[in-house]
């Protein structure tokens, strides 16, 4: 059964790098473009492997503070990108307490961001997975 991928992000460039490389990989890759999308969706269908939300969205941080606080949400894994990096010892705590599984600051890798989903949820990848995704013989 194919994973699903839900990406919550704002920026149309961030969403298709991340929907090429985990649909290659053999993910199903669900996008919205704003935090209430991406409430709406979880509240409307199964929830996915793995959230990938930029926190830098307006209430992106306060979003998955909800998100913890909701029963059947409160272990969704989540992967952090964000515009900045947190530099203070507060931001460093609440990203700490959200229980956040990684955090990537923009600009990223999305092969980096295939990785540490495929280390979240337990696969064994080879770096020719990493590389080109499962179906191609060569990379692109």
């Amino acid at each position: 059964m194919t994973q699903q991928i839900l990406v919550c992000n704002n920026e149309p460039h961030v969403v298709r790098a991340i929907s090429l490389k985990f649909t290659r990989a053999g993910f199903d890759v669900k996008a919205v473009s704003d935090i209430d999308s991406c409430g709406r969706y979880l509240n409307s269908h199964d929830a996915p492997a793995v959230l990938i939300v930029d926190v830098s969205m307006l209430r992106g941080m306060e979003f998955v503070q909800t998100l913890r606080s909701t029963d059947w949400l409160s272990d969704l894994p989540v992967i952090a990108l964000t515009e900045n990096i947190f530099e203070t010892i507060e931001q460093s705590e609440l990203l700490h307490s959200l229980d956040i599984a990684q955090v990537f600051p923009k600009p990223f890798s999305p092969r980096e961001v295939l990785s540490a989903t495929h280390h979240l949820l337990g696969h064994e990848v080879d770096q020719f997975d990493l590389h080109c995704g499962r179906e191609f013989a060569t990379c692109h």
